[in-house]
């Protein structure tokens, strides 16, 4: 008696798993560490890049990658229009320098050229970085 009862539970909670729509269970941005080699993909692929600048210490940066950056919505939409690129202000001074980045986060936009686009300074919530995201593909 007590199998067919867990044989009956397992059922069920397979089926409610099952049943969670595909956004649920979304992957996280698909990263290219290296600024050289995205920069690459985006040629190839004819996507426009989006550049994301990090450091250790910014609260606004966790907060950021914790939460606007988890957002199934953003996630799909980065992953599907965008080649991603993640600079962290120790590892890639270079970079840093060259877009003359002096606060934390910072969101840069390129063409698939690798020409600027432009930029957005802070922390910006899942609801409000989409629609940047949808004008920066729709009008580039």
């Amino acid at each position: 008696m007590k199998h067919k009862i867990l044989i009956i539970i397992t059922i069920i909670c397979l089926c409610f798993v099952l049943s969670i729509p595909d956004i649920a269970f979304s992957e996280d941005i698909k990263w290219h560490k290296s600024y050289e080699k995205g920069l690459l993909s985006a040629k190839k692929q004819g996507k426009n890049i989006f550049v994301y600048f990090n450091a250790d210490w910014c609260f606004y940066c966790k907060k950021m990658e914790s939460t606007t950056l988890k957002d199934p919505l953003v996630v799909k939409y980065l992953n599907d229009n965008f080649i991603s690129i993640f600079i962290n202000e120790k590892k890639h001074k270079k970079i840093i320098s060259l877009y003359n980045v002096k606060r934390f986060p910072v969101s840069w936009f390129l063409k698939k050229d690798s020409s600027k686009i432009g930029s957005i300074p802070g922390y910006l919530n899942g609801e409000k970085f989409l629609p940047v995201l949808k004008h920066v593909k729709e009008n580039s």
